[in-house]
């Protein structure tokens, strides 16, 4: 088993090698984008503005082909999406300016918020009560969860700078802190996690970065700690591993010097991304099947263009030698193995503003044979999946599409049956920990 771990690892650690980006829209995308992927695989784009066939377009679009977009739901070209969420049933949601029409082209809404469920619209916000939202997230209840520069949201008391709702009602979230919120993460677990300006919530001291507990922000250790910049902590994420990363402008997070621009907390303490030098500020980190970040850095005065970087080895190492690109966002398809990104691309092709990065390793949709050692079977699957194991892991974990926790078991000593009836068709992914390595694979429903 550790040879096989240590193989897998070391085939794992050359995706950069021999690969190219591959150019997929030759007209500008807008700001504010985001992509999305629903259970089934299905992958969404949402933008500002987005070139489609001759025209400009607003609002949601579907992948069909490697590099075909077509446009999904019914919204003005006036509209204006800033940003976008998913939940567990593969409801979309929209935030921005939206002018939501029916199939007959007439305006039905002027929506702040609004959700696609595959076929029509409904509205959650209206653009009546106006609220500067930065982001929007879900968590595996299909709750939605809304931040940014506000107060009182929808009118409810306290509720500033972030709030839920849970399908029927808002609610303010946590206890008031001092600041705004820059982003939000939220785990396997549905913990909250959040980083921004904010430094207090009451007299609980946060620095920057907390955690949502029995409805009371928390520290995390000591957050961050000596920082020259104001607003230090930019983005988070959640990584395979449940492990809230970090990214920003900021010199140590918990007294930890190490700690330059990008660390990570892993439930008890704080570990640096990387000794290496920082490259520049980080503000988008994103992860792959076997936990490779990928970061968007900026150098630290806040100029020129952006740059995307994985740390490997300890360092970091830079996808384009070309200073000439610039990334807006990075999105890791689980379905395809692949990165996406959109921005502006020159090195790639000219007038390149999406591309796409197939990693090596991708994942199998047949029966799965490690070696001697561990069997996963059926594949494709219905009523249940087989992990036969002839030596021990430490955990066997299953994941959907989205990333949400679906069933896991720790230190496993027989073979594995994890019944599968009340899954929805789609495509999962099964996770072996071993020793501080893991091994994932696709499966099918």
């Amino acid at each position: 088993m550790k040879n096989l771990f240590l193989t897998l690892f070391i085939s794992i650690s050359t995706i950069l090698t021999g690969q190219s980006w591959i150019p997929m829209l030759k007209a500008p995308v807008g700001d504010d984008d985001n992509f999305l992927t629903n259970s089934k695989g299905d992958l969404f784009y949402t933008a500002a503005g987005l070139y489609l066939k001759g025209n400009y377009e607003q609002g949601i679009m579907q992948l069909s082909q490697d590099t075909v977009w077509s446009k999904v739901g019914f919204l003005d070209k006036e509209s204006y999406v800033i940003s976008s969420a998913i939940d567990n049933k593969g409801n979309i949601y929209i935030y921005g300016s939206m002018y939501i029409k029916n199939a007959k082209d007439s305006i039905l809404y002027d929506s702040r918020i609004a959700k696609w469920d595959g076929t029509k619209w409904s509205e959650i916000q209206s653009s009546k009560d106006y609220y500067e939202i930065d982001k929007i997230v879900t968590n595996s209840k299909g709750e939605l969860y809304v931040i940014g520069d506000f107060k009182n949201f929808s009118k409810v008391t306290g509720a500033d700078y972030i709030a839920k709702w849970d399908g029927a009602k808002w609610s303010k979230v946590g206890g008031e802190l001092d600041s705004y919120i820059n982003d939000i993460a939220i785990d396997k677990k549905d913990n909250v996690y959040i980083v921004g300006n904010f430094k207090k919530s009451g007299a609980t001291q946060l620095n920057y970065i907390a955690l949502l507990k029995n409805d009371t922000w928390s520290s995390l250790g000591k957050g961050c700690t000596e920082t020259f910049w104001t607003n230090p902590v930019l983005t988070s994420k959640i990584d395979n591993n449940d492990n809230l990363w970090v990214g920003g402008l900021f010199d140590q997070i918990d007294g930890n010097n190490n700690i330059d621009n990008i660390g990570y907390w892993n439930g008890s303490k704080w570990t640096a991304g990387t000794t290496a030098p920082a490259v520049g500020f980080v503000y988008e980190i994103e992860f792959d099947l076997q936990n490779n970040p990928y970061l968007i850095t900026r150098n630290n005065t806040g100029g020129g263009n952006t740059s995307l970087y994985t740390i490997k080895n300890n360092k970091y190492v830079n996808f384009f030698s070309s200073s000439s690109n610039n990334f807006n966002t990075i999105y890791f398809d689980k379905v395809k193995n692949r990165l996406y990104s959109a921005g502006y691309f020159p090195s790639v092709q000219a007038l390149c503003y999406m591309t796409y990065l197939q990693l090596n390793g991708g994942v199998s949709t047949n029966d799965i044979q490690l070696g001697s050692n561990i069997k996963i079977a059926p594949n494709p699957f219905q009523n249940e999946i087989k992990v036969s194991l002839f030596e021990n892991v430490n955990r066997i974990s299953v994941s959907d599409a989205m990333g949400r926790l679906i069933t896991s078991v720790t230190n496993p000593t027989n073979d594995i049956i994890l019944s599968t009836d009340a899954w929805s068709n789609g495509v999962y992914f099964v996770t072996i920990e071993k020793d501080g390595r893991q091994f994932t694979t696709k499966m099918v429903k």
